[in-house]
């Protein structure tokens, strides 16, 4: 766990050590009514970061919410994880994350003022890469819902999943869709592999639109690399458990890590496999960019 002082924040133009406090009027506190974004700040850089605030535009508009400015954006990451760094290794890397909330607002459904924009920043804890041991969710994922595909703040459905799977042991939650095809996990996208070839199920699926995942199906084909977003039906899942398939789960703060359990059996570990691993670290290395301080507007 991260001492609470190893945590620094920005909100409203003001970067903090610690945590920030929020109205109790605020509707991302009373209603779940944002989104955020997470990623990691290795010296300066982020992989994806355009790709970070596209997605944020995106999930924004979609919900209504007033949309910063991209210059506050940048800037604010920036000034949050430079202040955090000051004080830290440098070369240590930082989670960071954007939330942008709809702001105060009238008791009900109904939205009120400006929306509120806060990012705070903590030291990716060493030694973070547990096994991983995956179940099933026993309940469907809504890929028709009117928040399927946008990072909401609003998180119960994969807490509740997430503490169910915990009583078997699991520490890894895995979604079906209502059609009973596979989606994602509780935190990840997620990856069949296969012997020839890997797939990821397609966002018609309901799931995230993964910002790792979507690297990952870039620069795939120049590393020849057979991996493919199509339906993916849940029964595949028995080919996993059978030792003829393997798991891969991504995200862009955990990387593309191995599943080594599902339901309590141990999985395969395939060749594809360890070549999707072996690319994302090429993605780090050649496609991250410096998120820099600007001149306020």
């Amino acid at each position: 766990m991260v001492d609470r002082v190893m945590y620094a924040t920005w909100i409203d133009g003001v970067v903090q050590m610690g945590p920030a406090s929020v109205s109790t009027a605020d509707h991302a506190f009373l209603l779940g009514d944002g989104v955020f974004e997470t990623f990691l700040w290795r010296g300066g850089r982020v992989v994806g970061f355009d790709d970070h605030l596209e997605r944020l535009m995106e999930s924004l508009e979609r919900l209504g919410i007033l949309v910063p400015p991209n210059g506050e954006l940048e800037r604010s990451v920036a000034e949050v994880a430079i202040y955090l760094a000051d004080r830290l290794d440098p070369s240590h890397p930082l989670r960071v994350r954007i939330t942008v909330s709809s702001g105060d607002g009238p008791s009900g459904l109904a939205r009120g003022g400006r929306p509120v924009l806060c990012v705070s920043a903590m030291p990716l804890p060493r030694g973070s890469g547990d096994p991983v041991r995956a179940s099933i969710a026993p309940w469907p994922r809504n890929e028709w819902g009117a928040l399927a595909g946008i990072k909401s703040v609003s998180k119960g459905e994969d807490i509740i999943a997430a503490r169910e799977v915990r009583g078997s042991g699991a520490n890894e939650a895995i979604w079906l869709n209502t059609r009973g095809d596979l989606c994602e996990t509780a935190t990840a996208n997620v990856y069949v592999v296969q012997a020839d070839r890997i797939v990821t199920p397609n966002l018609a699926s309901g799931c995230l639109p993964g910002i790792a995942r979507k690297l990952l199906l870039q620069h795939a084909p120049a590393s020849k690399i057979p991996l493919v977003e199509e339906r993916v039906p849940g029964d595949i899942l028995d080919r996993v458990r059978s030792g003829t398939a393997g798991l891969l789960l991504s995200s862009a703060v955990r990387g593309v890590v191995q599943v080594d359990e599902l339901d309590g059996v141990v999985l395969s570990r395939l060749p594809l496999g360890k070549r999707l691993q072996e690319l994302w670290q090429q993605i780090v290395g050649d496609h991250s960019r410096v998120v820099a301080l600007r001149a306020r507007d």
